[in-house]
Protein backbone atom coordinates (compact mmCIF):
# COMPACT_ATOMS: atom_id res chain seq x y z
CA UNK A 1 0.00 0.00 0.00
CA UNK A 2 1.00 3.67 -0.65
CA UNK A 3 1.45 5.86 2.16
CA UNK A 4 -1.23 8.64 2.65
CA UNK A 5 0.42 9.97 5.94
CA UNK A 6 3.90 10.57 6.74
CA UNK A 7 4.58 12.44 10.32
CA UNK A 8 8.61 12.18 11.04
CA UNK A 9 9.64 13.15 14.41
CA UNK A 10 6.66 15.70 15.27
CA UNK A 11 7.70 17.81 18.12
CA UNK A 12 5.59 20.79 19.12
CA UNK A 13 5.88 22.72 22.45
CA UNK A 14 3.23 25.72 24.06
CA UNK A 15 5.58 27.44 26.29
CA UNK A 16 7.18 25.09 28.75
CA UNK A 17 4.27 22.12 28.04
CA UNK A 18 5.73 19.54 25.44
CA UNK A 19 2.10 18.18 23.67
CA UNK A 20 4.12 16.11 20.84
CA UNK A 21 7.80 14.73 21.67
CA UNK A 22 9.03 13.04 18.77
CA UNK A 23 6.72 10.95 17.24
CA UNK A 24 6.66 9.62 13.97
CA UNK A 25 3.84 7.54 12.38
CA UNK A 26 2.69 6.42 8.87
CA UNK A 27 -0.87 6.03 7.42
CA UNK A 28 -1.57 4.03 4.49
CA UNK A 29 -4.17 4.20 1.90
CA UNK A 30 -7.70 2.91 2.30
CA UNK A 31 -6.61 2.36 5.86
CA UNK A 32 -8.56 3.92 9.11
CA UNK A 33 -6.30 5.17 12.27
CA UNK A 34 -7.38 6.84 15.65
CA UNK A 35 -5.22 8.53 18.19
CA UNK A 36 -6.40 7.29 21.55
CA UNK A 37 -4.87 8.77 24.93
CA UNK A 38 -5.63 10.88 28.25
CA UNK A 39 -6.43 14.22 28.25
CA UNK A 40 -3.52 16.64 27.39
CA UNK A 41 -1.40 13.31 25.86
CA UNK A 42 -1.09 15.52 22.15
CA UNK A 43 -3.66 13.85 19.97
CA UNK A 44 -5.18 16.88 19.13
CA UNK A 45 -1.94 19.30 18.74
CA UNK A 46 -1.06 16.18 16.47
CA UNK A 47 -4.29 16.08 14.43
CA UNK A 48 -3.85 19.78 13.88
CA UNK A 49 -0.18 19.93 12.75
CA UNK A 50 -0.96 16.64 10.20
CA UNK A 51 -3.90 18.98 9.28
CA UNK A 52 -1.62 22.10 8.57
CA UNK A 53 -3.65 23.81 11.28
CA UNK A 54 -0.28 24.48 13.11
CA UNK A 55 3.32 24.07 12.65
CA UNK A 56 5.41 21.65 13.96
CA UNK A 57 8.20 23.16 16.07
CA UNK A 58 10.23 20.60 14.65
CA UNK A 59 9.69 17.43 12.17
CA UNK A 60 7.76 16.98 9.15
CA UNK A 61 4.36 15.84 7.70
CA UNK A 62 3.33 14.80 4.35
CA UNK A 63 -0.03 13.98 3.27
CA UNK A 64 -0.73 12.89 -0.03
CA UNK A 65 3.52 13.29 -0.21
CA UNK A 66 2.93 17.08 0.45
CA UNK A 67 3.51 19.43 3.20
CA UNK A 68 -0.03 20.34 4.20
CA UNK A 69 1.03 23.55 5.53
CA UNK A 70 2.50 24.37 2.33
CA UNK A 71 -0.43 23.53 0.28
CA UNK A 72 -3.87 24.98 0.47
CA UNK A 73 -5.45 22.45 -1.79
CA UNK A 74 -4.25 19.65 0.92
CA UNK A 75 -6.05 21.58 3.95
CA UNK A 76 -9.24 21.53 1.80
CA UNK A 77 -9.67 17.86 0.85
CA UNK A 78 -9.01 16.36 4.21
CA UNK A 79 -10.96 16.30 7.76
CA UNK A 80 -11.40 14.97 10.89
CA UNK A 81 -13.62 13.53 13.33
CA UNK A 82 -13.20 14.54 16.57
CA UNK A 83 -15.65 12.74 19.53
CA UNK A 84 -18.16 15.38 18.74
CA UNK A 85 -18.46 15.76 15.41
CA UNK A 86 -18.68 19.17 13.63
CA UNK A 87 -18.25 19.13 9.41
CA UNK A 88 -17.07 22.56 8.40
CA UNK A 89 -19.65 23.93 5.62
CA UNK A 90 -17.66 23.71 2.83
CA UNK A 91 -17.66 20.13 2.79
CA UNK A 92 -20.03 17.99 0.69
CA UNK A 93 -21.61 15.05 1.37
Amino acid sequence: MSELIIAENLYKSYGEVVAVNGLSLKVDKGSIMGLIGPNGAGKTTTIKIILGLLRPDKGRVLVFGEDPWDNPRIRENIGVIYEKAYFPSHHKF
